[in-house]
């Protein structure tokens, strides 16, 4: 399982997800974008949702509220949080391979990791506080 959690965030980006478009698991969302491999999904402010990981593709989630919780029985593989600005939340990651988290940014203090032993391969590095 995996649990990403946020709050007051804005450009959050997830990578290495797969949503199952003809039986979605996301209340409210909208599919702003669509390639071959890839799409750009928005998911409506104080929707209750989950998304659920089927394959290996990657998807780009661009939120409009607070970020999802994942729950996975699989192991995750090579998720993405780049780039993002934080407000007093972070990230909280069990039986994931090849987390990366990097360049973001934190206005209310350090930005909090909480990896589980379950974690391996992961990747946590250039995330500044800013005032």
């Amino acid at each position: 399982m995996v649990q990403i959690w946020n709050d007051h965030s804005e450009n959050i980006a997830f990578t290495g997800l797969v949503f199952d478009l003809k039986r979605p698991t996301v209340s409210e969302f909208r599919v702003l974008e669509a390639g071959p491999a890839n799409a750009v999904i928005q998911i409506a402010e104080g929707a209750d949702y989950a998304v659920e990981r089927k394959s290996d593709k990657d998807w780009l989630l661009a939120l409009d509220g607070p970020a999802p919780d994942f729950e996975e029985d699989d192991v995750l593989d090579n998720i993405r949080i780049t780039g993002n600005h934080f407000d007093g939340t972070g990230v909280s990651a069990r039986s994931v391979k090849g987390l990366v988290v990097t360049g973001n940014h934190s206005t209310a203090g350090p930005l909090s990791i909480e990896l589980a032993p379950s974690c391996t391969g992961t990747h946590v590095t250039d995330n500044h506080t800013t005032p």
